[in-house]
């Protein structure tokens, strides 16, 4: 499935507006606008280990820690590939 692109998010770390795609993390209990929330504002971002995709880790506006992993589509485009609630450390 293409993305979808967004037209509401910026996110500094990526040059021009930024569009997220929809992505399906229904099955982990997290909704769209919480994913895009966390790729916009990134606690911490990195690497996957095991696809190498980006990853932004980051709490929600309910509170709810995330991690986020995506690939790049271009330099305003973004494809979740998963989304997961990890525990507070």
């Amino acid at each position: 499935m293409p993305p979808l692109p967004m037209e509401k998010v910026h996110r500094p770390r990526l040059s021009g507006a930024t569009r997220v795609a929809v992505v399906c993390a229904h099955e982990h209990g997290i909704c769209q606008d919480e994913v895009e929330w966390v790729v916009q504002n990134p606690l911490a971002v990195g690497s996957s280990r095991s696809s190498g995709c980006p990853v932004a880790v980051g709490r929600t506006p309910a509170g709810r820690l995330l991690i986020v992993v995506y690939e790049h589509i271009d330099h305003v485009t973004v494809y979740p590939v998963t989304a997961y609630e990890i525990e507070d450390a």
